[in-house]
C-alpha cells in the first residue's frame, strides 16, 4: 500500500475486518540500518502497541534524502544509548511529512 507520510497518523492495521492495531495506541519507530535504504529512501519500523496485541510495520519511504534521514536516524540512536527515547514517529510526522510529502 502506498500511501503519504502523513496518512499513517490515522493508521489501523485490520485482520479479518477486525482491528489489530492502530495509531491510536503506542507507537515508536527505530531506524536501524536495512538493505532497502539508499541515497533517496529509507526503511523505518515502527511499532504498534495496545492492551491486546503488538505489532511491527516497516515504512518505505521515498524521496527522503539521506542527508535529513541520517540526521534524524542519529537523534534516534542518541536516544537509545541515553535512555531518553526520540520518537521517530512524531519525526516522520512533523518533519518529513511536511518536506517531503
Amino acid at each position: 500500500v502506498v500511501v503519504p507520510v502523513s496518512y499513517l497518523n490515522n493508521i489501523e492495521i485490520r485482520l479479518g475486518g477486525v482491528v489489530y492495531a492502530s495509531s491510536d495506541g503506542e507507537v515508536f519507530c527505530i531506524m536501524d540500518e536495512s538493505d532497502w535504504d539508499g541515497e533517496m529512501r529509507k526503511e523505518v519500523n515502527c511499532h504498534y502497541s495496545s492492551d491486546k496485541n503488538n505489532l511491527w510495520l516497516p515504512y518505505r519511504i521515498r524521496q527522503w534524502p539521506q542527508s535529513h534521514w541520517s540526521t534524524i536516524q542519529e537523534m534516534e540512536y542518541a536516544g537509545r544509548t541515553t535512555g531518553e527515547r526520540f520518537d521517530a514517529h512524531d519525526a516522520l510526522l512533523e518533519q518529513v511529512a511536511v518536506a517531503f510529502p
